[in-house]
Order: C-alpha cells, then sequence, then structure tokens
C-alpha cells in the first residue's frame, strides 16, 4: 500500500479513538502532508451542529530513521519529535488572542494520543508563503516583510516572558544540528568563527526561549497582508535574535536558487529588519539595534545549512542547476568567513550576495570556487 494511503488509515484510526465530549465528530477527507515524523490531515470537526474546516495533526510515536535527515537531525528527531507537539500546542494556545502574533486557532488539543487540530486557515483565505515565492513575489509582497519584522519582534518579546512553557530538546544539539554545515566549511584555521557563532547562540547572558524554526513553510499569509505562524514546538533558550537570521537565511539562499531577484532580497532584507528594530524599541522602550555581525554570520550559518545538501528545499524554488547553487552557496560561505578580512556587516554581505548572484548563470564555473590559496590572501 502507498505511504500516503497508510498514513491516511492511520490518521483516521487516531482520530477515531480520541476521547471527544458528546455530540462532537471530526471527519478527514485527505492527506495534506505524511512522514516520517508527524502525518497531518484535511477534514472537518462537527459540534452541536456547526462545521468548521480543519486540519488535523498526528505526531507518530514510532518514528524510523531516514536517510534523508542527517546524523544529527536523526538525533533529535527521534528523541524529541513526540513530545515537542506539546511545546506547540502550549505555545498556539497562549498566541490564540494576541492582539500582534496571529497563529492558527486550536480547536481541541489531546496530549497523550499527540494530536492537535486546528481550524484550517485556508478556508480564511492563507496560503503557504513558500507558495507565495514559489508562485513568484512581487514588489507589493515587500509589506508582507515589514509584517514578519513586527511579528518576530512581538514573538520575542512575549516569548522571552513565556515561562509556564517548557522546550523539550536539548539546546545545544539543535545548535549543533543547525550549524553543522558551517562548520565542516570552515577548514583552513578559520574554526575559531564557527566557535564564535556557536557561542554567541548559547549565550546564557543573552538567551531568552525563541522560536528557531521560523522559515517560509512556517508561515502562511493572505492578500490582505496579514500573517499567521505556527510551529512552535522546536523553541529552545538561545539568542532571541536567531529568529530573524534563521528566516533571512532562507530568502537569501532563494535568492541564489533564482526564486527571488537578488535585489528584491536586499529590499524585504531592509524591509523586514527596520519593522523589527522600530517594533522592538518600542517594545524595550530602549533604542534596539541587532547585533549586525551575528546578524550576518547566523543567516550564512542558515544559508549552509539550508543550501549546502538542498535537503529541504522544495524544488520547485530551485531555478537553476542544484549543483550551481550549492557551488554559491560555498562560495557565499567562504567569501564571508575570510581567513584576514571575514564580512561583519550587513553591507558588505549585501554586496557580496549581489556580486555572486550576478555571475550565477556565467558559463565560467570556476568563478563560483575560489582556491584555498586565495582565502588566506
Amino acid at each position: 500500500m502507498a505511504q500516503g494511503v497508510d498514513d491516511l488509515s492511520l490518521l483516521r484510526t487516531i482520530v477515531g479513538a480520541l476521547p471527544f465530549a458528546s455530540r462532537v465528530t471530526v471527519d478527514i477527507d485527505s492527506l495534506l502532508s505524511g512522514g516520517v515524523v508527524s502525518v497531518v490531515g484535511k477534514g472537518t470537526y462537527h459540534q452541536d451542529g456547526v462545521s468548521t474546516p480543519v486540519a488535523i495533526k498526528h505526531t507518530k510515536s514510532d518514528i524510523a530513521l531516514n536517510d534523508k535527515f542527517s546524523p544529527l537531525e536523526s538525533r533529535n528527531i527521534l528523541k524529541f519529535a513526540a513530545s515537542s507537539q506539546q511545546v506547540d500546542a502550549q505555545i498556539l494556545t497562549h498566541f490564540q488572542h494576541h492582539a500582534h502574533i496571529k497563529v492558527p486557532e486550536v480547536v481541541a488539543y489531546f496530549e497523550r494520543e499527540r494530536v492537535t487540530i486546528l481550524r484550517d486557515f485556508t478556508h480564511d483565505g492563507y496560503e503557504l508563503f513558500q507558495d507565495v515565492i514559489v508562485r513568484g513575489l512581487t514588489a507589493s509582497d515587500v509589506s508582507l516583510f515589514a509584517t514578519i519584522g513586527t511579528t518576530l519582534a512581538y514573538l520575542r518579546s512575549e516569548m522571552a516572558h513565556m515561562h509556564h512553557v517548557k522546550g523539550v530538546e536539548n539546546k545545544e544539539l539543535q545548535i549543533e544540528e543547525r550549524t553543522d554545515e558551517l562548520r565542516v566549511s570552515l577548514y583552513d584555521g578559520r574554526m575559531r568563527y564557527y566557535n564564535q557563532v556557536h557561542s554567541q547562540l548559547l549565550d546564557r547572558a543573552r538567551s531568552t526561549f525563541t522560536w528557531t524554526d521560523g522559515h517560509p513553510k512556517n508561515m502562511a499569509v493572505n492578500k490582505a497582508g496579514n500573517v499567521i505562524m505556527f510551529d512552535f514546538g522546536r523553541s529552545i533558550p538561545c539568542d532571541p535574535e536567531y529568529p530573524v537570521a534563521n528566516f533571512l537565511g532562507q530568502i537569501y539562499l532563494f535568492g541564489l536558487t533564482g526564486s527571488v531577484a537578488p535585489k528584491e532580497v536586499v529590499r524585504f532584507t531592509e524591509t523586514l529588519l527596520d519593522a523589527y528594530r522600530k517594533t522592538y524599541t518600542q517594545l524595550a522602550s530602549t533604542p534596539t539595534n541587532l547585533h549586525e555581525q551575528n546578524l550576518v554570520w547566523y543567516i550564512s550559518a542558515e544559508l549552509a545549512h539550508r543550501g549546502k545538501t538542498m535537503r529541504w528545499i522544495d524544488p520547485k524554488l530551485v531555478k537553476i542547476d542544484e549543483t550551481r547553487a550549492k557551488l554559491a552557496v560555498d562560495h557565499f560561505i567562504d567569501h564571508v568567513f575570510n581567513k584576514l578580512h571575514p564580512i561583519t556587516t550587513l553591507i558588505d554581505f549585501e554586496h557580496a550576495f549581489l556580486q555572486i548572484a550576478e555571475h550565477l548563470h556565467d558559463k565560467d564555473d570556476t568563478y563560483l570556487r575560489p582556491s584555498i590559496s586565495s582565502l588566506s590572501s
């Protein structure tokens, strides 16, 4: 039997045994996604004559190893996935009526069975932000980046005080996972840069409870310019500035894979950062500037994490030869972490990105991979 049919049958069995209140039934129509970790179905929640379109998520108890995961990812997935759904449900519940942070409506949650039932936001005119990027961003989408920057600032402020929710993942292990590709890239005497990234991300003096999975697949947008954010289960204590770089790292990657115009990447970045700074300055009641070197290096770490293998990137987002895109990522990482003159400012980072993106379609492949000696010069 096909995997999709197996997952759909599993979800129907799990939901059919849930201890619903009287006069509540749930119909599962189809599978939205299914895989190693979780199964998500689309259906309808019926209660007292009212029908609500819903998405039903179940995290499996038995998770098999899959060669799509790196060894570090496999350790995290196997150990923490089942319990991370409780963290996600707690955070979603906390934000149900927040004025500035929009999340899917929680219809029901069953902790023991690891099932969350959410109102299907697609029925309210939302679609995944990644699908918008696949279709093609336009100049008018700049307002979405302002909204994302504002929301990330509110999330930082709110989650720092969310002491009733405890993350389940080991923070050191997750940061290792997210920076492993950067670590193996920094050969030839550059490990001090990796050590600085790693230590800053886990600096106890700066760390607060933080959303570490804020990428375009975990956001949905509508035509009115509203943004919904979800999938908070992997949140851990770490540098609260990381989510900005985590999101922007993928936008820069899509600029290198041909899905977003490079100059638009820079414009979107500056719009998001401006909104983030202004909002967080108001919330903190003090002028707020992101640590610029950390921002640049965290974005680079995310570029390496997602771009060196392309394991978690929708193929529709890769508009050029995949090997060439990976080489561009490698070259960018080498440029940022030059042995003697690393890039430490956003303006220099943007300039290097635009230079590399400009040459992605050159016939001369040697441009994309400098010699080791050039890194030491």
